[in-house]
């Protein structure tokens, strides 16, 4: 009689065990579909796929593969997430194993919009540490989180997209990027103020690149794909920037844009300013700008001002 209830207590705790297993197999499953960014590290391939690109508790699952195409013998995998935009911290978690040379993490990894970066570290028994580093676009809830800008922030980027925005957008969002051109009184919805929209956090270069590219529906803000390239909207985007940035350095004193591992340099604050040139930005000013943001946006304004003055006509 003993004997039978020791042999039924083992069954039901086989039977616990196995509908445990299963349940964790149900909910940590690969993921089928979703975002996915893969990298090539030595003779590895590390794909790292996203249930979804917004902002709120994402799945995120790692697949590492060996030249063959099969799963490789990986014995952990450790994730971080910083963001590029501005200066968050970094945040790590190790992810599960859910087979062979894959790995899941759940979590609200992603806490604004923007552009973040999403380091693998792969563990292998008898070897260094691999890191494998990926970028995301993040988008606010509603919004799409487009493509990734591919120009970097740089001097000539930067003029390029103010010759542009002097062109074609002060008509409308005025020479402070303010949404009070000449011509914004007469539209309903008003411009948009990048002041307010181009800060860190609020919508992704690729959302922004989008609504140019394809206009922003209900408003006036038409459709630029036939007027300008691809090209020329991402340096307008990039300018556009220097808008957001200027209000995060007079809202907060200390920040300090860039994330954690080098993606921005931390901000110098001038005791004072240069005067204002009434000549567009030239290169060596772009150069300056990109060296010290703060003290050149403030900069900017002014000789944006001098310029749409001496140039009445333009956009």
């Amino acid at each position: 009689m003993r004997s039978w209830r020791i042999l039924a207590v083992v069954a039901l705790l086989v039977a616990a065990v196995a509908v445990g297993g299963w349940l964790l197999g149900r909910s940590a499953r690969p993921l089928a579909s979703g975002v996915a960014r893969t990298a090539q590290a030595g003779d590895l391939s590390v794909t790292v796929r996203l249930d979804d690109t917004v902002v709120g508790t994402r799945v995120v699952d790692v697949a590492v593969d060996d030249a063959s195409g099969k799963p490789a013998d990986v014995g952990a995998v450790r994730l971080s997430f910083a963001m590029a935009d501005m200066n968050m911290g970094v945040s790590e978690v190790v992810a599960q194993p859910v087979g062979a040379g894959r790995f899941q993490a759940r979590g609200q990894f992603f806490s604004m919009a923007g552009s973040w970066l999403v380091q693998a570290t792969l563990v292998r028994d008898g070897q260094e540490p691999l890191q494998v580093p990926f970028r995301l676009a993040i988008a606010a809830p509603g919004e799409a989180s487009g493509p990734l800008n591919p120009l970097a922030a740089d001097a000539p980027t930067i003029l390029a997209g103010q010759k542009l925005y002097l062109a074609n957008c002060v008509t409308c969002h005025g020479p402070n990027g303010r949404g009070d051109g000449p011509s914004a009184a007469t539209l309903n919805p008003r411009p948009a103020d990048f002041t307010l929209h181009m800060v860190p956090g609020k919508h992704t270069d690729g959302q922004v690149f989008l609504w140019i590219k394809n206009g922003f529906p209900n408003s006036a803000m038409q459709a630029w794909d036939k007027r300008l390239t691809e090209q020329q909207i991402w340096q307008l985007v990039t300018y556009l920037r220097t808008f957001g940035q200027a209000t995060v350095a007079q809202t907060t004193p200390n920040a300090q844009p860039g994330a954690a591992g080098g993606a921005a340099q931390p901000v110098a604050q001038p005791d004072a300013l240069e005067p204002a040139k009434r000549e567009e930005l030239t290169q060596d000013g772009a150069a300056w700008l990109i060296a010290n943001q703060r003290r050149a946006i403030e900069d900017v304004h002014a000789r944006r001002d001098a310029v749409v003055r001496l140039q009445p006509g333009e956009g």
